[in-house]
């Protein structure tokens, strides 16, 4: 579904490369600005293996990809799209990149990619995303890739057990059109 660059290949997560995007979820320095879940591996498989196994209209699940670089031989992070059942028109965007490999425009051509390549597929009608006020490098992302930052939602998730303020940014594929 995302068409690769020269600089990066984005690979479909399903039960075959499940490890993959587990071992990358559990790198330490990922939890920063994110409460990913630490689950074991098989909760994890038991978790894609009930996601719909295409990206569709109206579908309502997760989808992620792992990022591969031309550079690098093992995955450099992962980007994602969570569309829910009270609007299955609405994505939400997930990514991280490794720490090694940051700083390099990875994360915005990520980013980027997915949202091209679900606003012309007509899969979903808005994107939004979501971080802390304090990870300016993901609201520099978020920017970058066109998503305009609407308003702050105060204790809108949880980090590390604690309840944190976001900042919340928005895309519609009319917007992006005109871009």
């Amino acid at each position: 579904m995302i068409e690769p660059s020269l600089r990066l290949a984005y690979e479909f997560v399903t039960l075959e490369n499940a490890r993959l995007m587990w071992e990358l979820l559990h790198a330490p320095h990922l939890r920063a600005y994110q409460d990913i879940p630490r689950i074991s591996f098989d909760a994890y498989c038991e978790r894609v293996a009930t996601r719909p196994g295409a990206c569709v209209r109206g579908a309502v699940g997760r989808y992620e990809w792992l990022l591969r670089s031309a550079d690098y031989p093992d995955p450099i992070g992962w980007v994602s799209l969570r569309t829910n059942t009270q609007n299955p028109y609405c994505g939400e965007l997930g990514y991280s990149i490794l720490r090694e490999y940051r700083s390099q425009g990875y994360a915005t051509e990520a980013v980027s990619a997915l949202i091209a390549a679900a606003f012309s597929a007509g899969l979903i009608d808005k994107v939004v995303g979501y971080c802390l006020p304090e990870n300016r490098a993901s609201r520099k992302v978020l920017t970058r890739a066109g998503l305009l930052e609407l308003r702050r939602v105060r204790r809108g998730a949880m980090v590390h057990g604690r309840p944190v303020d976001l900042v919340f940014y928005e895309l519609d594929q009319i917007a992006w059109r005109r871009r």
